[in-house]
């Protein structure tokens, strides 16, 4: 392992934690995910099925990396590193969540704080919300899970220049954030986990013959820490900018320690300091996207030896949509610049190539790489073996749009069959006061991201009744549709496989949180009249762990529609991203939500209605 560019991640002294019994060195700032990788600790559990885990995801989504800390479990990718903290791994079931006495109490009902909207997520799209509210003049609450803003395209270490030297951008960002912060414009919470909406009806009735007053809502968080706190905020608008993660096609071995998504590799580099592989090892970057591009690049940059790029489409599709590329031509230069890095670090790039097999018995020791036909399918007889450590792999990005479908937003799908949020023009959802901005409308990429944050913002802005110069927002409305052109580009040249699953061995694993294997989906559909994801969902356990089927369900949904001859249709899409509780939530703040605090009353989304929310059932049990 090493650090970014070679470079400690801190300029103070190392620090240590105790993992099981032992000291394990850290530098300020680092997860404990990224301790253990530099300390060679690529496993630090085991399933129910004894399947070694370690880190996959990289950003919370998957639950891979759980470890228990100070007596409680977190996931290791999003857990800071704290000197003398105490680390246990082992062979546990996630299921399985013991709480210590004096954090098992239950919270005192706190009255919620209110303002004039709240954004959740602090990456570019949130950013620019939550900026161009506040120069408006509106309060706004911002809430983010991360304990640096930027989201994912920005995340940057503790090093206050790592990420505004890579970015003048962020700098002028983060300047306005901290300005409206210093005048209480914007109350600004870093490792905020926000777990549900919910709305309230209008305090007061309106008239019979007046327009119908819209709800206001109440957005319930939690605050990371060894004291869970419960957080409430309510305001009349709430701006969602969550971002997406990486959409993972399943593969034999694909569960291996050492297969990181491609995102979660590029998250240890650019927020811990730490690259997977490390100097002498070797990483294969795979999978479907121009994303490929930058991870290769920063890891061979980061001293990483790569191995191989394999990138499963072919750069010649692009040419049949050669008018709308031709209104980009920063995103070209862009891709070269990647490519003559490449070249500089002599990075093989391959095209029409995939990962078809991951190889090892605790860990990952090679891949297979075999070339695809027409129809994108492994050509038989082209396979051959890779020798690697790491295997970072990603076919795009799924949206998260979890809070947003509780809430009631209707969801449209791209031509990949992804689900996104339905908004208009200005960013507002089909839910009166909810407004969408960045990857859950669609993923397209940070400059759309940050033209759709800023029209939120303004959008939200003139709802308030304040003065909203109209030929700013036409500007960023036509900017917004070439970015958006640009965007659907990328989905045509980079579709996924329609017909991959049909080669994938039924033992392949295709639920990692329940070790659910695709023979099992298979099996439900011919013998137990499985008919759509839901069904299949209900047969099998599969996307009822920890994620909540955000790794699996894509590939599950793919799986039954191929197999079925029905693909997922948008009412499948929006179940699919319909989780009543999108975070862990600890039984003692749920029993705080008490009648007592305005608007805190027990959501309904405290109700699980199957089993991707449940508990172990202790007081200090945790619900999911």
């Amino acid at each position: 392992m090493t650090t970014e560019a070679g470079a400690p991640a801190s300029d103070g002294p190392a620090e240590h934690l105790v993992v099981d019994g032992q000291p394990v060195a850290f530098a300020h700032g680092q997860t404990i995910a990224a301790a253990l990788l530099a300390a060679h600790r690529t496993s630090w559990r085991t399933t129910r099925a004894g399947r070694p885990r370690g880190i996959f995801c990289g950003i919370g989504v998957c639950f891979d990396c759980l470890v228990t800390t100070n007596g409680r479990r977190v996931r290791a990718c999003l857990e800071p590193a704290r000197g003398g903290d105490v680390v246990t791994t082992g062979p546990v079931s996630p299921e399985v969540l013991e709480v210590p006495h004096e954090a098992s109490h239950m919270s005192s009902p706190v009255p919620p704080t209110r303002c004039d909207a709240v954004v959740v997520g602090a990456g570019p799209a949130g950013l620019t919300a939550a900026n161009a509210m506040a120069e408006h003049g509106l309060s706004v609450v911002l809430l983010d899970a991360g304990e640096r803003p930027g989201g994912q395209y920005y995340r940057h270490s503790v090093r206050a220049e790592s990420a505004e030297a890579a970015s003048p951008h962020f700098r002028t960002l983060r300047a306005d954030l901290d300005r409206h912060v210093v005048a209480g414009r914007i109350d600004y919470r870093p490792r905020y986990q926000v777990w549900t909406l919910e709305r309230t009806p209008p305090p007061v009735p309106a008239p019979a013959a007046a327009q119908p007053a819209d709800p206001v809502w109440t957005v319930h968080a939690l605050a990371e820490g060894p004291e869970s706190a419960a957080f409430q905020v309510v305001a009349p608008a709430v701006v969602v900018a969550t971002g997406a993660y990486d959409r993972q096609l399943p593969f034999p071995g694909w569960d291996l320690p050492g297969v990181v998504a491609a995102g979660g590799a590029q998250a240890l580099l650019k927020g811990s300091g730490v690259a997977p592989g490390g100097p002498g090892g070797r990483v294969v970057v795979a999978g479907s996207g121009p994303f490929l591009l930058p991870v290769a690049t920063g890891l061979a940059e980061a001293g990483v030896r790569v191995a191989g790029v394999y990138e499963a489409s072919r750069p010649r599709n692009y040419l049949r949509h050669a008018r709308t590329l031709a209104g980009q031509p920063g995103r070209f230069a862009e891709a070269a610049g990647y490519a003559r890095k490449l070249a500089l670090h002599r990075v093989p790039y391959r095209t029409g190539r995939a990962v078809v097999a991951a190889h090892g018995d605790e860990r990952l020791t090679g891949v297979t790489v075999a070339r695809l036909d027409a129809r994108r399918r492994p050509l038989p007889g082209s396979e051959r073996h890779v020798a690697c450590d790491t295997l970072a792999v990603g076919y795009g990005f799924t949206p998260q749009l979890d809070l947003l479908v509780e809430a009631g937003c209707d969801v449209r799908t791209d031509t990949n069959g992804t689900p996104a949020v339905v908004a208009d023009a200005d960013q507002r959802t089909t839910c009166a006061g909810l407004y969408s901005a960045g990857e859950t409308t669609g993923v397209g990429g940070a400059a759309l991201a940050l033209v759709e944050g800023e029209l939120a913002g303004l959008a939200v802005a003139t709802a308030a009744g304040g003065p909203v110069e109209e030929t700013r927002k036409d500007r960023l409305r036509r900017r917004k549709a070439r970015l958006r052109a640009f965007a659907d580009v990328l989905d045509a040249v980079h579709p996924l496989p329609a017909d991959w699953l049909d080669d994938v061995p039924d033992e392949t694993v295709l639920c990692r949180c329940e070790d659910v294997p695709v023979g099992a989906v298979r099996a439900a559909i011919r013998d137990l009249g499985a008919g759509d994801p839901r069904s299949a969902k209900l047969l099998t356990r599969a996307g009822m762990g920890w994620c909540q089927g955000r790794t699996c369900a894509v590939a599950t949904a793919a799986l039954v529609g191929r197999l079925t001859g029905s693909p997922p249709d948008v009412t499948d899409a929006a179940a699919l991203a319909r989780r009543p509780i999108a975070q862990p939530v600890p039984l003692g703040v749920l029993a705080s939500l008490t009648d007592s605090a305005p608007t805190a009353a027990m959501p309904t989304a405290a109700m699980p209605t199957d089993d991707s929310a449940t508990t172990d059932g202790s007081p200090g049990g945790t619900i999911r």
